[in-house]
């Protein structure tokens, strides 16, 4: 296994291995035979860098470092993904639960890429999934302004829209990348 890292988000890694068995046949010859090199199955073939947290096909990085939601989303991009997006209720789960001593994972309210700054009122997810708001969400509190959405760690990571220039911690989600791909 090789590692090089080129900056906080760029990590190159490349397996090499080989399996080969050789068998020894009982009889007069004892003609050595070879097993065919082991194949891993497709499961094990897909890997995230180092400090990145694999779930359903899918890499997971939480940052502490609060920032703005477009800074967020800049850093995600800068590191090959986008700000979390949440498509099944185990993604909700694994992102917002426990880790594993108990506690619950980060215990702090953190931006999803969920927003509206494209038209006010419409919040979506690229693909169109249904969406996890907190109840009486979104409501536009402040009549205007509340185009980014925060994962509310302690109402079970339900969602409540606010202005974007709060400054929160984030997860940056990206896919897998297939072993012995470099990555950067």
């Amino acid at each position: 296994v090789s590692v090089s890292y080129h900056s906080s988000c760029e990590v190159s890694v490349s397996y090499h291995s080989s399996c080969e068995v050789s068998v020894t046949r009982a009889g007069p010859a004892e003609t050595p035979l070879l097993t065919p090199p082991v194949s891993p199955s497709p499961s094990d073939l897909d890997l995230c860098e180092s400090g990145w947290d694999k779930f359903q096909g899918s890499c997971y990085r939480h940052f502490s470092k609060r920032q703005s939601w477009e800074a967020a989303e800049q850093h995600c991009r800068l590191c090959g993904g986008h700000l979390l997006s949440v498509m099944t209720p185990e993604e909700q789960d694994h992102v917002n639960g426990k880790n594993p001593q108990g506690r619950d994972k980060y215990r702090e309210y953190q931006w999803v890429g969920l927003n509206d700054r494209t038209i006010e009122g419409d919040f979506r997810w690229s693909d169109g999934n249904p969406l996890n708001w907190f109840r009486g969400q979104p409501d536009s509190y402040f009549l205007s302004g509340e185009d980014c959405a925060v994962m509310v760690w302690h109402d079970g990571g339900r969602w409540s829209d606010v202005p974007c220039n709060y400054h929160l911690s984030y997860t940056c989600k990206k896919g897998l990348h297939p072993r012995g791909e470099r990555v950067v």
